[in-house]
């Protein structure tokens, strides 16, 4: 009951959209959490649910973008302040409305599933993925694109992955946001919901693992052997133009 009420508070749904959208984080590499990523898209789409105005989504959406970037997309202070030399105040500003704007393609997704006036099913399992994996592929093309933090790179050793050598990362995004839809309608659906929603996960995740156990390629002739090297200059002798002769 508390939940519940903490949910229907601006404030309280607000924080919670952020909290799960910096959580999500955990789910890509080095952690590897996997199962966050639909977990917390989950818990942003019961939150969508809970709302009937599309500018309430959006924000719902930006606080959860803005969460999600401002957590896995902090080392941008590091490379403008530390090794750009930028200022610490203006690498923090630069940083920030960074994330901002990445924060409004989610937000695009919380506003648009909801004005189509479709319902909760429908959106869940057909408009929200489609949405959601469209809002990345334009995120990873507009403006010369930033695709850090797709969903699909979080499924790397899990039985979603399999859907990459057929449809690509986005594919296994698409996959993610339809598990997370699953996951809600488990969640608050009753009967033939419940039902449909559990064999709808274990279809999805049993597609995944069957295409991974295909071998897609085979390697042919001899091994080529290969070595990298790679200078270990500090970054503060890397831009002196005095060094650049040595």
């Amino acid at each position: 009951m508390r939940t519940a009420k903490f949910l229907d508070s601006r404030s309280g749904a607000t924080l919670a959209a952020f909290t799960a959208g910096a959580v999500a984080v955990a789910s890509f590499a080095p952690l590897q959490w996997w199962p966050l990523a639909p977990l917390a898209l989950a818990l942003l789409f019961h939150l969508w649910l809970r709302t009937d105005s599309p500018r309430r989504a959006a924000l719902l959406g930006f606080a959860f973008g803005l969460g999600h970037f401002g957590v896995g997309v902090s080392w941008l202070y590091v490379s403008l302040h530390d090794f750009g030399a930028m200022p610490a105040p203006l690498a923090a500003l630069a940083t920030t409305l960074y994330c901002a704007y990445l924060a409004l393609f989610p937000a695009m997704v919380g506003s648009l599933q909801l004005r189509l006036g479709l319902g909760a099913g429908v959106r869940l399992l057909l408009l929200v993925p489609a949405l959601w994996t469209l809002a990345e592929w334009m995120r990873g093309w507009l403006l010369t694109g930033f695709p850090w933090l797709t969903g699909g790179y979080s499924q790397i050793d899990t039985p979603l992955a399999g859907f990459a050598p057929v449809l690509g990362v986005y594919g296994v995004s698409f996959a993610v946001v339809l598990l997370a839809g699953l996951i809600v309608l488990l969640a608050t659906g009753v009967g033939r919901a419940r039902i449909g929603a559990s064999t709808g996960m274990v279809v999805l995740l049993a597609t995944g693992g069957a295409l991974r156990s295909v071998e897609w390629t085979a390697p042919t002739g001899d091994p080529i052997p290969v070595a990298l090297i790679q200078g270990n200059i500090a970054q503060s002798m890397k831009f002196d133009p005095a060094r650049y002769e040595n």
